[in-house]
């Protein structure tokens, strides 16, 4: 604001404009400089060529000084990790299956890094060091019988093994709590229905992401 005399008052506002940095070559770094002196270590990132910054899980707005450098951002979500269960096997906090809440989780997450997409998002990250476990309930184990005996099969051999498989797994057969990975299958060379575990949790983990990537397109 100015008068006859020169300025009167004035106010700065500062404003994000997106950049994804998408289609180009870029140097992530994890993690972001913080603190009082962070604005100054982020230009000397910025020169050095970093364009990529992954945000601390927990902390979806990403500072405005990465916007002055036009740092794009990889918000760290969730993390997947860890094997932790309940007492009955359950997954913990809740069944990777219990589709309720699974989208609970997942609407949530993402309402909390909506705020990041005025600052521009080349990816969201689902974490690290992740886990493909399987929980042991009552929305498991048709899901893991009904896979198994749902597939096609085209070769002799192979249907020798799905006819011990079937004997082995059986139509709601129920999975040790304490055998989560079929351990005790792979030692008594039972390897059809370990084979079994080990595809289903990629499955299941599979299936879990797509509902991620669902409540993230979402936004």
């Amino acid at each position: 604001m100015l008068d006859a005399a020169g300025e009167v008052a004035r106010r700065s506002e500062y404003f994000h404009l997106v950049k994804r940095n998408r289609g180009q070559f870029n140097f992530l770094v994890w993690g972001y400089p913080t603190g009082t002196l962070a604005p100054y270590a982020e230009e000397s990132l910025a020169r050095c060529g970093m364009t990529l910054q992954l945000l601390h899980q927990g902390v979806p707005k990403p500072p405005l000084y990465l916007a002055a450098f036009d740092i794009a951002t990889i918000p760290y979500t969730t993390w997947l990790g860890g094997n932790s269960k309940t007492p009955e096997g359950i997954m913990a906090p809740f069944c990777w299956n219990d589709e309720a809440a699974v989208q609970k989780l997942f609407t949530d997450l993402a309402k909390r890094h909506e705020v990041t997409r005025q600052h521009g998002v080349f990816v969201y990250s689902l974490g690290d060091e992740t886990s493909r476990s399987v929980a042991v309930c009552r929305r498991t184990a048709p899901r893991l019988t009904g896979r198994t005996e749902g597939k096609l099969w085209k070769s002799r051999r192979i249907e020798q093994i799905v006819g011990h498989r079937r004997q082995e797994l059986g139509r709601g057969r129920a999975i040790g709590p304490k055998d989560n990975e079929e351990e005790n299958s792979l030692q008594r060379k039972n390897y059809p229905r370990w084979f079994d575990r080990q595809s289903f949790k990629s499955y299941n983990y599979l299936k879990y992401c797509q509902r991620y990537v669902r409540a993230f397109e979402a936004i």
